[in-house]
């Protein structure tokens, strides 16, 4: 069983990616589990395989998707949410402490240009929304590894 869940505030700018992403698969037949903050990742039911999918600021250029396999490893420091008080990484090791941990466990970040108190994204966030689709449906196929 695969279980997507993604992270965001759509009244937040490009924060609103998560959300964007989850109607997005929704009209593929998925439904995801969605939050505005990481720490709700302790909440999600068990699954074989996680995708979590969050804005994130990493200095990488605005509109670049990345997708780690974190299964065993920590997030990288580097990739980074700016709008929780709690980060990704620090969710999942939560998440790993108390909670049963997936087979697999994959975290797709879409580099967002701005999160401010309105709704709406960056042409290029949206852009790059499309391609977070796309890798997070090859995932659920097994496409991608």
């Amino acid at each position: 069983m695969a279980t997507v869940a993604t992270l965001g505030n759509p009244h937040r700018g490009d924060d609103g990616i998560g959300p964007w992403i989850a109607a997005k698969l929704r009209a593929h037949g998925i439904e995801p589990v969605e939050m505005e903050e990481p720490t709700r990742i302790v909440d999600v039911d068990e699954a074989d395989l996680l995708v979590l999918v969050d804005a994130v600021i990493s200095g990488a250029p605005v509109g670049s998707v990345v997708v780690l396999d974190v299964t065993d490893r920590e997030l990288p420091g580097a990739v980074t949410t700016s709008s929780h008080s709690v980060t990704l990484g620090q969710a999942l090791a939560l998440r790993r402490q108390v909670a049963s941990w997936p087979s697999r466990v994959v975290v797709v970040g879409v580099e967002i240009e701005e999160i401010h108190p309105e709704p709406g994204l960056h042409p290029e966030t949206e852009a790059a929304g499309g391609l977070a689709v796309d890798l997070i449906l090859g995932v659920l196929h097994g496409v991608a590894r």
